[in-house]
């Protein structure tokens, strides 16, 4: 299945993106560290627990 996703917060330090769905639980947090060019996930809830079909549906 392929769900949309949005980006809530985005920046050179921060990231968080989220489902379309507001109900939807899936979640994305990350920030990059200070030094060098890695980047940490502080939180992933990878399961999306919308149902995409209904979700298109109240777009409608």
């Amino acid at each position: 299945e392929q769900f949309e996703v949005r980006i809530r917060r985005s920046s050179k330090t921060r990231y968080e993106a989220g489902c379309k769905d507001s109900e939807c639980e899936f979640q994305l947090h990350a920030f990059k560290m200070q030094k060098g060019e890695y980047w940490v996930v502080r939180m992933f809830l990878k399961d999306h627990t919308c149902n995409i079909d209904g979700f298109h549906a109240r777009l409608r």
